[in-house]
């Protein structure tokens, strides 16, 4: 029977060491670069969490902001949960 992997078994077989080397080694460049895109990488994500891309929040800010209204509009979606037992059936990786 093959083992289930949990989603802490797959946040450890991360290199965190590796993935901080290149967070920190981003360029305003990179980030400028990110930002023109329409579809960032993880590359992409990574320069823009960077400590390059902190002068940049305002833009990041403005793109979130656009890209948001232009797939939502101006909805707002809420979820309200109707608990009839008192159990979840969700099976969520995180519980």
């Amino acid at each position: 029977m093959e083992e289930m992997s949990t989603y802490y078994d797959k946040i450890l077989a991360y290199d965190w060491e590796t993935i901080r080397r290149s967070i920190y080694a981003k360029t305003p460049a990179d980030v400028e670069a990110a930002l023109a895109k329409e579809r960032i990488t993880m590359d992409d994500f990574a320069a823009l969490v960077s400590p390059a891309g902190e002068p940049y929040l305002k833009a990041m800010a403005d793109k979130s902001y656009r890209i948001t209204r232009r797939r939502f509009g101006n909805v707002i979606q809420l979820y309200v949960p109707l608990y009839i037992a008192n159990y979840c059936s969700n099976h969520c990786v995180y519980c």
